[in-house]
């Protein structure tokens, strides 16, 4: 049977307990939300119904809206917000005391930090749940815990965080912070709110918000993008790999420059430019350089020369093509920030000798 539950949204509110028991279905007359004065408008505040929701997730909401209310000094409403529990759904209703006189700015006040809250909670607490069940709906096949990786993908993408927020700047796809998003969100249920009165909060999420979902979509498609995109990068590492395998060593050393930028120069012991013009170099280039571009052929001329040793001289170590070819080549490679070798290509910056002390 039904519960009805009173808690109050001021500073310090909590549950005070059980007030009462409904025994007859939810109905409008049960929903005393409007107050009508002699030659005024008549004003309602707004009714939120959430479908197959705990008690803790209307509870979670309230007090977001209530901490809103709580932070504003120009608000002078202390709103009763009553949640009827049942089997199918929770109601959250606002409501004045029956001391207080409801105006148009408290109606526009109360609607703004609803929105907000609601916004704010569907972005923290939904979105995680949202994108997962897109992936989970458009990429079956994919085992589970690929689906997971693409999951933590689009979760920095949309966060704004780490290095696959980084890529997606430069692939040009601008995800909005989350602050963005929730603004965009609040907009959308205030506007909703000027209109209705009551705000079934699933179904609003379903059909009034395509948008964001189109947004969560593509998110997870250029996810899935990248994810495919870095299943083949390793196959071509495991290639590469493969090269340095079978070859024997033909040189001692090399030194890789790297001047800045594209810009690489590749020199022997004598720190003399290495030429890889032989019939055999052309033989591995043609074998492994279909789709590679300038960088790629950085690393198939180091395996066409195939050092034992591989000192990288660069001010960039972050750079993808240093730790593509760290990665290829282990612990056979030395990376170097400076040192007397590539000072006369690099510039000496502020920072002792890593090789001659």
């Amino acid at each position: 049977m039904p519960l009805l539950f009173q808690y109050f949204c001021s500073p310090g509110c909590q549950i005070v307990g059980r007030i009462s028991k409904i025994s007859e279905p939810y109905t409008e007359k049960d929903e005393p939300m409007a107050i009508t004065r002699k030659g005024a408008t008549h004003l309602e505040l707004p009714h939120l119904v959430l479908h197959d929701r705990t008690d803790d997730y209307a509870i979670s909401l309230a007090n977001r809206i209530r901490t809103l209310l709580d932070a504003d000094p120009a608000s002078r409403l202390s709103l009763m917000i009553d949640y009827t529990d049942s089997k199918s759904c929770v109601h959250l209703k606002f409501r004045p005391p029956t001391s207080g006189k409801l105006l148009q700015a408290d109606v526009v006040r109360v609607n703004r930090y609803i929105a907000q809250a609601l916004a704010e909670h569907i972005v923290m607490e939904e979105e995680k749940h949202l994108v997962k069940a897109f992936i989970t709906e458009g990429l079956k096949k994919l085992p589970s815990a690929n689906l997971e990786m693409i999951h933590d993908f689009c979760i920095e993408l949309l966060n704004g965080e780490g290095e696959s927020a980084e890529l997606g700047k430069k692939e040009g796809v601008a995800y909005s912070s989350s602050f963005r998003r929730q603004q965009k969100l609040a907009d959308a249920v205030e506007t909703y709110l000027q209109e209705n009165r009551r705000l079934h909060v699933e179904g609003f999420m379903r059909f009034r918000l395509n948008d964001y979902m189109n947004d969560l979509r593509e998110v997870v498609e250029y996810a899935f993008e990248e994810y495919r995109m870095e299943q083949q990068y390793q196959e071509f590492i495991a290639l590469l790999k493969y090269f340095v395998y079978i070859q024997e060593t033909k040189i001692q050393a090399v030194h890789l420059i790297h001047k800045g930028g594209h810009e690489f120069t590749i020199l022997d012991e004598q720190l003399k430019p290495i030429h890889t013009g032989t019939t055999e170099t052309s033989i591995t280039l043609e074998m492994i350089e279909k789709d590679m571009n300038f960088e790629d052929m950085i690393v198939s001329t180091l395996i066409t020369v195939s050092p034992e040793n591989i000192y990288i001289h660069t001010r960039e170590p972050e750079l993808t093509i240093i730790k593509t070819i760290m990665q290829i080549y282990e612990d056979r490679t030395t990376l170097c920030s400076y040192c007397r070798q590539c000072q006369p290509f690099l510039g000496k910056p502020d920072k002792q000798d890593q090789f001659y002390p």
